[in-house]
């Protein structure tokens, strides 16, 4: 079976990435990593009815694994697996559309109380960062900060929407007299990143 492996935030294949597949009704029966490009070939006695990608990128966004299984039980399988869009996660955490000005960025994740790991509902949080679309001169040195604010659900999730794309930010969440610390989130290329806050 041959596949490849892309991150559609980056708009780049995954290199290294841990490829398995396995058959129906046994463990793991084929193991690749994928090449430069993200491609894979597993090779299997048995047929391949399940793949799963893992890769230290994908923490970004929470997720543990890439996964598919088999659409028809004979037959060839070429697969692709891929990270969802900055624009698939947009429409399902934000409303509106995504701004095009730099400001279409995400950062989204889950408030927990660090004696016993349960979700904060309606904590209150605020991202703050360094806004480089205020500095519009070269002769602009002052800092100027630009912040956003929101609540955790009932399942302690929240989301920030529209906040600038890349460079670090800092976050911090409080409820009641409870606060976390703070926490710097480093710059990254994809626009889209997850952070859990443990509320102290």
């Amino acid at each position: 079976m041959r596949g490849v492996v892309y991150d559609s935030l980056l708009m780049a294949p995954i290199e290294g990435a841990t490829v398995i597949g396995s058959s129906a009704g046994q463990d793991a029966s084929s193991q690749v990593t994928t090449d430069r490009l993200g491609r894979f070939v597993l090779v299997s006695v048995l047929p391949l009815q399940r793949i799963a990608a893992y890769h230290e990128s994908l923490e970004v966004l929470g997720v543990s694994a890439l996964s598919a299984a088999r659409p028809t039980a004979t037959g060839p399988w070429q697969v692709a697996l891929s990270t969802p869009s900055a624009e698939t996660i947009w429409t399902r955490l934000c409303s509106g559309r995504r701004p095009r000005d730099g400001r279409g960025g995400i950062v989204f994740g889950t408030v927990r109380r660090a004696v016993d790991s349960l979700p904060v509902a309606a904590a209150q949080l605020e991202l703050q960062w360094e806004d480089i679309r205020a500095m519009r001169r070269p002769s602009d040195t002052a800092a100027v900060y630009a912040a956003v604010t929101t609540r955790s659900n009932a399942e302690g999730i929240f989301a920030f929407c529209g906040v600038q794309e890349f460079g670090q930010s800092g976050i911090v969440a409080s409820a009641g007299s409870s606060r976390s610390a703070g926490v710097l989130i480093p710059a990254d290329l994809r626009p889209v990143r997850r952070i859990d806050l443990r509320k102290l």
